[in-house]
């Protein structure tokens, strides 16, 4: 099923076009996304096209300019955040462009729950990732000219760089505060329970989304694979892609937490309930979020204490970067070979 091209013509009552606005306009800081687009997302995305080029020497001395080939990914990888910009020739030529209009992303949300799927529908908005994923998939095939294919791989790392973001998969929902003029009854539970919080107000934020990318660390960690066979094609259609960083985060989260054997990383993110499709952030007690200064407590009193810049924050977020490059190397193998 086709993207539609307009939100206006799926929208019929006043709400419905005064949150479309409201969601445009907090669309564009970064606290609205999941990794940050040109310091989370592009440092991503760079490194897996380094490691991809580095694995495949006959592939890049086949590129005619590596710099425009690398360009067009990152752009097309960014533009699922920020859409392609007033680029004409993109926006009239490119088959399937809506996948990166801010239009299509107010009805098309970046969560991802394969086992919540059923609940993901409200009204006309698609709360996961599916129909851009699909819709992407679509724009890679039916564009002929490499330049063109490239944005839609672009567009399916990012969705697959979501897919490490526990808050994406759990999920929980963040971004503008906004959305419960969608839908009162389904939308306003998703962020009314956190406006005590005078930072979550107008926009709820997810702290890993905003944690660094070291890169150096992270290329390091990248050359100890002693071969590429290391990172290539293992179970790697598309789709199982994203099944498998899904299943990467979902096991991660239930990891012990050094230091705090009574609990998992998993406590700062509150799985949905059975017939819903959004989690909360645990904030009983006045537990803090993830990257935060402060303590988790659980019903039983036991607590978990953490430093502003703690290594254990650090050495989490760092596993999630790494197996997005990874992922991202074997879309790029598996679309681009």
């Amino acid at each position: 099923m086709r993207l539609k091209t307009s939100i206006l013509n799926d929208f019929n009552s006043k709400p419905y076009i005064v949150c479309t606005l409201l969601f445009l306009f907090f669309g564009q800081i970064n606290e609205t996304h999941a990794y940050e687009p040109n310091t989370g997302h592009a440092f991503i995305f760079s490194l897996a096209i380094e490691q991809f080029l580095s694995c495949h020497q006959d592939k890049k001395q086949s590129i005619p300019d590596i710099n425009i080939f690398t360009k067009r990914l990152i752009q097309g990888n960014v533009a699922m955040d920020k859409s392609l910009g007033w680029n004409i020739r993109d926006r009239l030529l490119l088959k399937n462009a809506s996948v990166f209009s801010f239009q299509t992303r107010t009805r098309n949300w970046h969560f991802y729950n394969s086992k919540q799927q059923k609940h993901a529908q409200v009204a006309n908005i698609n709360q996961s990732m599916t129909n851009l994923w699909d819709e992407a998939l679509v724009g890679f095939h039916e564009n002929k000219k490499l330049n063109d294919k490239l944005l839609f791989v672009g567009a399916l790392a990012h969705l697959l760089e979501d897919a490490t973001v526990p808050a994406h998969i759990t999920p929980i929902y963040h971004g503008p505060t906004a959305i419960k003029f969608l839908n009162a009854k389904q939308m306003a539970k998703l962020v009314n329970y956190m406006k005590e919080r005078s930072d979550s107000r107008f926009v709820i934020h997810d702290n890993l989304d905003k944690y660094p990318v070291e890169v150096s660390k992270l290329r390091a960690k990248l050359r100890q694979k002693t071969s590429c066979g290391s990172l290539a094609k293992s179970e790697n259609s598309v789709s199982n892609l994203l099944l498998q960083n899904e299943r990467f985060t979902q096991i991660l989260l239930e990891t012990p937490i050094i230091e705090c054997s009574n609990f998992v990383w998993k406590s700062f993110w509150t799985p949905p309930k059975e017939n819903e499709y959004f989690g909360r952030y645990n904030i009983e007690n006045e537990n803090i979020l993830f990257g935060e200064k402060g303590n988790l407590t659980d019903s039983n009193g036991a607590s978990c204490s953490f430093d502003k810049d703690d290594v254990r924050y650090r050495e989490f977020a760092q596993k999630l970067h790494l197996q997005a490059i990874e992922t991202d190397v074997r879309l790029l193998e598996t679309l681009l070979l």
